[in-house]
């Protein structure tokens, strides 16, 4: 496993006292530590099972219940990746732990130790002492299964229950904003038929997703390519690629008019998926804070509560936009769903985030989730990703930021990192205005028409969008 595969933005944290240090060759600590771990993971399934399948309590509604390995790899989640494969981490760390490292290592083989310090690094805010433990397991390798099982099974449990409650929450807001209501100026008689928009998207199913609806099928259409409904029809017909290194129009704000040599205009800023809060705050804070105020904390602790979350990273908010493009797309969850690869479009995404560049959307989603206090996570170098559909788009935003930076002379007095802990002035940073801080209304989204202001939605019909 190479490290851009997996790794993931790690949060910035001193990580849990160190304890002494492990002595795999101590047969009596060695046999001591394996007792203890799997009493710790047979603990942790038993649980699990307890809390039975499908129960909510089962996910992330309360932080009283005492934690377990399953727990701590739910909370997890936001910090590493959604497709990391514990067990070959963990393992491999305990190889390169109980073999020093050979004179002539190469960077790769470097990179790759790095890695997995990093990953045990983050691990270890949940589970306090966990390298040193799994060094001292030494050669039982079936007591680091079972414990990098349970971690296992709660980051899947978490990303499947992710996905479970936003399908049902995002296809309501996608009806809300373009499912049927009245198109505002049409007068109609009473007696008659309203006219309306498209059909409503069912919640209850999936397979009227992705390319079998053209509301998710536009939405998910890569935004080089032109917002019209001929365009729709050739994506449904297959006759367009469509892939992992191309951003899609739902990452956008409506009527972005793409522009290749700067990309970023609009970028993650499309109502339903940024200023309607869904997925930030549903997941985070959890479901009863959607509509509420910026920083709202819900009845119920979402796992960003439950994690100690303090603000999101590139990984955080990487893991949030696959979730998104996932739902619309209606694929079972899986690494690749034909051409399109999520664990490349997650590690894309990130890096896209990690770049400094990115400091104002990381601003945003924060500010949106947790109010005015937060602060930036650490940042890691960005990895180059192969295409078959042309020029990636994550390369285009890189060489027009490229391009930016060699314009601009650095001011030298000028501080190398953006001050985030001040609190935001009335939802201003800097002179950009925030948007999403109240409703959906024309002043915050110019030139799109929301019909009546008291309905706060947008409005698309078979024509595409309606604009003033």
């Amino acid at each position: 496993m190479t490290p851009s595969s997996a790794f993931t933005n790690i949060t910035n944290n001193p990580g849990p006292p160190p304890r002494a240090r492990p002595n795999p060759s101590d047969a009596a600590l060695v046999q001591a530590t394996v007792q203890r771990l799997e009493a710790l993971a047979v603990a942790s399934s038993t649980a699990t099972k307890k809390k039975g399948k499908g129960s909510h309590s089962s996910g992330d509604t309360s932080a009283s219940g005492h934690q377990t390995l399953h727990n701590s790899g739910r909370r997890l989640i936001f910090s590493l990746s959604p497709f990391l494969d514990y067990f070959t981490v963990v393992d491999s760390f305990v190889r390169h732990e109980l073999n020093p490292a050979e004179p002539n290592e190469d960077a790769d083989e470097q990179k790759a130790r790095a890695y997995e310090q990093e990953v045990m690094k983050e691990i270890e805010r949940f589970v306090p002492g966990f390298s040193i433990d799994m060094i001292n397991t030494g050669g039982f390798i079936k007591v680091r299964q079972a414990v990098c099982q349970q971690l296992q099974s709660g980051t899947r449990g978490a990303r499947s229950d992710d996905s479970d409650s936003l399908n049902k929450a995002l296809m309501a807001m996608l009806n809300r904003f373009y499912g049927p209501r009245p198109l505002p100026g049409i007068e109609h008689d009473p007696t008659s038929a309203i006219p309306t928009t498209s059909d409503l998207i069912s919640i209850a199913k999936k397979s009227n997703r992705g390319l079998s609806h053209r509301l998710t099928a536009r939405l998910i259409c890569p935004v080089k390519y032109a917002d019209t409904e001929e365009t729709v029809d050739q994506l449904i017909e297959r006759k367009l690629d469509m892939d992992h290194t191309l951003f899609f129009r739902g990452m956008y704000a409506p009527g972005t008019r793409y522009d290749p040599n700067n990309p970023e205009v609009g970028l993650l800023d499309h109502p339903v998926m940024y200023s309607a809060r869904l997925i930030t705050k549903h997941i985070c804070n959890g479901p009863s804070t959607v509509d509420k105020d910026p920083g709202a904390v819900g009845r119920r602790v979402g796992k960003g509560g439950l994690a100690g979350l303090t603000s999101l990273g590139p990984s955080g908010i990487a893991y949030l936009v696959t979730q998104y493009r996932f739902i619309l797309a209606s694929h079972t969850w899986t690494e690749k769903a034909g051409n399109f690869d999520y664990r490349i479009f997650y590690t894309n995404v990130k890096d896209l985030l990690a770049d400094k560049a990115s400091a104002a959307i990381i601003a945003k989603f924060n500010y949106h989730v947790f109010g005015a206090g937060h602060s930036l996570g650490k940042r890691v170098a960005p990895a180059p990703a192969d295409s078959d559909t042309g020029p990636s788009d994550f390369d285009l935003l890189k060489a027009a930021r490229a391009a930016k930076r060699a314009r601009v002379e650095p001011d030298a007095d000028a501080p190398s990192e953006p001050d985030y802990g001040q609190p935001m002035d009335n939802g201003q940073m800097g002179s950009r205005q925030m948007v999403g801080t109240t409703s959906l209304n024309e002043q915050s989204f110019p030139g799109i028409n929301f019909g009546n202001a008291n309905q706060n939605y947008v409005v698309y019909n078979a024509g595409g969008w309606l604009w003033d």
